[in-house]
């Protein structure tokens, strides 16, 4: 029944891309009533692939559409059919295509902009389904189930503090919040740094659905970062038995044991994590820490250097090799890149700070 809305829909938007002529004729000396076509070939197997969608048949709705772009290829309706179609034979990348390029020939299109959001939303790229879903809400003002989606896209974007606004937006609009809504009310005060609202939330998510690993790390995370070591390390635990493969659990157990003075361990631990994935960036950040803790800077600057190779805005990455730089007295060096991590990091760092210091005071001496 939803398809066969689309399709009435779909005709009807069509409708005025269509000239028809309606003559008279006398040739039996009555009035008859004739409706002559004279739609342009285009439009012929427009309607043609309306037809076949109609009756189910997708692959030859898909054919006539493609014939009809060929000959009229700056008709934004047909590429809005064509995502249609493609979001009904299951290839999202296909339908993603064809509705942006339905918006290059019509930028207004609130319904194209809402089914944008929501499959960049499936396909994990977070900023473009915000930017869609956010340009949908004022358009369909009752459809409060946007405020979460955007809310959601927000959190996985990076963007926790417009992630907080659309969710708290979506709460006061809704009586009693689904399930979903505190998980990523949660994540998003985690990023906040706000462990308390997060723990309560996340928790209370938990509680109902204890097998989502996202959750259950995000949870574990913040337990641990405001100091309940034991509890938040018995949440991560319950990660790897559903995931094995979650490196970031495995530097949180590295972690824990060097907070209790165990390096053997916690070097077992990373290890285990670099066998899984020798390429996580913050698991290579985590091993440049260990060993500049264990003094041993060049086996750090090796593990840090892959690090700013693979994300040079990790920004974090330079701070350590400015340690590692600053240790080899290679003073010029340490300063670029302490300064590097100051410039791109918004909280306040005063044992670097006093570092740069320190260094441009005895690079100022040798001068």
């Amino acid at each position: 029944m939803k398809g066969m809305g689309i399709m009435n829909e779909l005709m009807k938007s069509a409708a005025y891309g269509i000239g028809m002529v309606l003559l008279l004729s006398c040739q039996t000396g009555l009035k008859e009533n004739r409706v002559i076509d004279d739609r342009p070939p285009a439009f012929t197997y427009y309607y043609q692939s309306l037809e076949a969608l109609k009756a189910g048949e997708l692959e030859k709705a898909l054919v006539q559409l493609d014939s009809a772009i060929l000959l009229r290829p700056n008709y934004s309706q047909f590429y809005c059919v064509r995502g249609h179609i493609l979001q009904m034979l299951n290839r999202p990348d296909s339908a993603v295509a064809a509705f942006e390029q339905c918006l290059r020939y019509r930028s207004y299109n609130p319904e194209v902009w809402l089914k944008l959001g929501t499959l960049y939303l499936q396909q994990k790229q977070f900023a473009k389904a915000a930017y869609y879903l956010k340009k949908s809400i004022p358009e369909y003002p009752d459809s409060v189930d946007l405020w979460l989606k955007l809310g959601k896209a927000q959190v996985l974007s990076g963007r926790a503090v417009l992630a907080r606004e659309a969710l708290a937006n979506y709460s006061r609009k809704t009586a009693v919040p689904p399930l979903e809504y505190w998980k990523w009310w949660g994540i998003a005060h985690y990023c906040l740094k706000n462990d308390a609202r997060a723990i309560a939330a996340l928790s209370r998510y938990v509680k109902e659905s204890p097998r989502d690993v996202e959750a259950l790390r995000y949870l574990g995370m913040a337990l641990f970062r405001s100091g309940e070591y034991d509890r938040g390390l018995s949440y991560l635990n319950r990660v790897l038995q559903l995931n094995p493969d979650d490196v970031s659990v495995y530097v949180y157990r590295a972690r824990y044991f060097m907070r209790f003075h165990k390096p053997h361990a916690a070097r077992e631990q990373l290890e285990l994590a670099l066998a899984i994935d020798s390429t996580h960036v913050p698991l290579l950040l985590e091993l440049g820490r260990f060993f500049i803790q264990q003094d041993q800077y060049e086996r750090a600057r090796t593990y840090l250097e892959k690090a700013r190779t693979l994300n040079p805005r990790h920004w974090e990455v330079y701070k350590y090799l400015g340690r590692v730089f600053e240790q080899e007295n290679n003073l010029a060096t340490a300063l670029k890149y302490y300064t590097l991590y100051l410039d791109n990091t918004i909280q306040l760092d005063t044992d670097i700070e006093h570092r740069v210091q320190q260094i441009r005071e005895k690079l100022e001496r040798k001068e």
